[in-house]
């Protein structure tokens, strides 16, 4: 197996880009999850509200043929 790579001015070793790249995989991924919560508590917020509209609405319309 080789040596790490070195930082040309330092000389410490630089990380595996196989793993940095694996750890930006990670993160973007956590990213996209934690969106894509939010955005379904989001439409999910919004379903009801539209639940409870028509629910008034049907109750308005019903309440002029009693």
């Amino acid at each position: 197996m080789s040596d790490p790579a070195r930082c040309p001015h330092c000389e410490c070793p630089l990380p595996d880009p196989t793993h940095t790249v694996a750890a930006e995989i990670e993160r973007i991924r956590q990213l996209a999850e934690a969106r894509a919560s939010s955005r379904v508590e989001e439409l999910t917020a919004q379903v009801r509200q539209l639940q409870e509209t028509v629910a008034r609405l049907r109750a308005h319309s019903t309440a002029g043929y009693r």
